[in-house]
């Protein structure tokens, strides 16, 4: 499971992020962007000493995901290796009132 957080600021987007699983395990940091022919670009760093990224305030030297935008929801893209390919994850944005889906339920508007 993950969940990411965006602030726009023209073309630039920053925020923060977490990945998790059930188990427990996971990770968290913060996140700096660029919309580039429409992909959400963005560079990631740990906050809590995780080594699979660099730790804040370096960022990653490349973008090793992106985004887009997809009727009501984000598709996300991981590199892996020299390739991006698509996650199984789908990303809603959260309004207040409603409730976030889960990975089982169906996306609503």
């Amino acid at each position: 499971m993950g969940q990411f957080s965006f602030i726009p600021k023209g073309n630039q987007v920053y925020g923060s992020w977490s990945e998790g699983s059930p188990q427990g395990q996971g990770t968290s940091g913060k996140l700096k962007g660029e919309i580039k022919n429409n992909k959400l670009l963005i560079w990631r760093c740990s906050d809590d000493g995780n080594s699979l990224y660099q730790e804040c305030p370096s960022y990653e030297k490349e973008p090793t995901r992106y985004f887009i935008k997809n009727q009501n929801f984000l598709s996300s893209y991981s590199k892996y290796g020299d390739k991006f390919q698509e996650d199984f994850m789908k990303f809603h944005k959260v309004k207040k009132g409603i409730e976030i889906p889960t990975q089982k339920e169906k996306c609503r508007n």
